[in-house]
């Protein structure tokens, strides 16, 4: 367990077998599972069940890693919070909507297509699956021109900022915006809600091979993002 912010930690959970690899592909989710919800009548808890993207690679052999914020009423961020080296977890994937295939191919609800251009909104740990696919693009030079607005409450909120921060050094586009900045605090980024301006200045402009991936809760999908992507003229929106 490292800590990466006053609330948030990776996770690293190793295989039985250190050769194993996840069997994950880039992009999708897994499913955690524990026995810690509510007491049933023959005295076991039920369980419990929650989706996260790893941050780490694939192909990386022998574990994986999740980057989780532990919330006060979140019951799996809390069980995982109280972790000790050697407890186990059951995770289940790949899982997921949204797959990239590589070659710039995406399988999204099942139906494969090409872009060239990609770009990620996202928030909070949402960044997740959008760090796994700017990861995986660099590493095997993928055909994909990708940025990212990622969305936050504080500069201090910002996950593995100095990993993203990488990305805009091998041709990539990394922007932030944070609806609050602390008094004495320097910061060169955005400030407040997801706007139409900060979406043409971080994002590819709108064509047919632009697709834009929306890492956020769906209550900002439908009053926020999706309303800007459609009058900014966007066609591909997930």
């Amino acid at each position: 367990k490292t800590a990466i912010s006053s609330n948030t930690a990776i996770y690293r959970f190793a295989y039985a077998n250190a050769e194993a690899d996840s069997g994950m592909t880039v992009a999708s989710c897994l499913v955690t599972k524990a026995p810690i919800g509510s007491e049933k009548p023959d005295g076991t808890r039920a369980n419990v069940i929650r989706p996260y993207t790893p941050i780490s690679r694939p192909a990386v052999k022998g574990y994986l890693e999740l980057a989780v914020k532990t919330y006060p009423e979140g019951k799996m961020s809390q069980h995982m919070a109280s972790m000790k080296v050697g407890d186990k977890l059951d995770f289940k994937g790949p899982t997921g909507m949204i797959i990239y295939e590589g070659g710039g191919v995406f399988s999204i609800k099942g139906e494969k297509r090409k872009y060239e251009k990609i770009g990620c909104i996202s928030g909070g740990t949402g960044v997740t699956p959008c760090f796994q696919l700017m990861q995986h693009a660099d590493l095997y030079k993928e055909p994909l021109e990708i940025s990212l607005l990622y969305a936050n409450q504080t500069p201090d909120d910002i996950l593995m900022k100095d990993r993203l921060d990488e990305f805009p050094k091998r041709g990539m586009k990394v922007a932030y915006t944070v609806d609050r900045v602390p008094e004495g605090t320097i910061w060169g980024g955005f400030v407040g809600f997801v706007t139409e301006d900060m979406v043409k200045s971080a994002l590819p402009e709108p064509g047919s091979d632009t697709l834009i991936l929306a890492c956020v809760p769906p209550v900002m999908v439908d009053k926020c993002l999706r309303p800007i992507c459609e009058k900014l003229g966007y066609e591909h929106f997930a």
